[in-house]
């Protein structure tokens, strides 16, 4: 079954809002699904996010490319929140979201137009190094759907086998009630059994 990554989106609390389709052998029409784990993100998707700051700064027109290669700190005025691919061959492109960081804390949102990958038919001059980053991102993505994810995951104590993953929701395996519970359901059979023999002598 081959898997298409749509977009992601990270959440305020480190988190990321994931959509996908997904296609067997033969089937016309793909199945999409939309999934919001509640597992942080790696850091490692988080850097081949960032590593898209420059190229939304410059289709935004905030600055140009080759300014934050003489001035590297200008990309911390910038976050990049998630990317959504449309498009197939060569026609294929991203739109990239983010915020621009402001005076007195205050944030810009930000999201590119659309920009296609192939250089033949993006307005975009780099493009193609572009397209390199967003599959990247594409590849710690899909990591994260395998169950990459950042340290600190309430989850974590679980396999990956133990959540069963349905239309986007994490469903964990009910806890059993240990010796405890046990101890109750063997209690309630003695009293049955005793009842039973008092019904039995009467």
């Amino acid at each position: 079954m081959a898997r298409k990554i749509i977009k992601i989106a990270l959440t305020g609390d480190q988190k990321a809002h994931v959509e996908y389709e997904e296609r067997n052998p033969g089937q016309k029409e793909p199945d999409k699904h939309k999934l919001d784990r509640p597992c942080f993100v790696h850091p490692d998707l988080i850097a081949a996010l960032d590593k898209l700051k420059a190229h939304m700064a410059t289709v935004c027109e905030q600055y140009l490319l080759t300014e934050f290669e003489d001035n590297p700190a200008l990309l911390d005025k910038f976050s990049v929140d998630g990317i959504t691919i449309k498009g197939e061959g060569e026609h294929e492109g991203v739109v990239i979201s983010g915020t621009r960081h402001v005076a007195n804390n205050l944030a810009v949102t930000m999201n590119t137009p659309f920009i296609k990958f192939n250089a033949n038919h993006s307005f975009y001059q780099y493009s193609e190094e572009m397209m390199e980053l967003v599959r990247n991102v594409e590849t710690e993505i899909e990591a994260y759907l395998n169950g990459k994810f950042g340290a600190g995951n309430q989850y974590q104590m679980f396999s990956e086998d133990s959540i069963e993953q349905q239309e986007g929701k994490m469903v964990l395996p009910k806890k059993r009630g240990g010796r405890k519970q046990k101890e109750v359901v063997e209690v309630e059979q003695e009293q049955r059994e005793h009842d039973g023999d008092e019904v039995a002598e009467n």
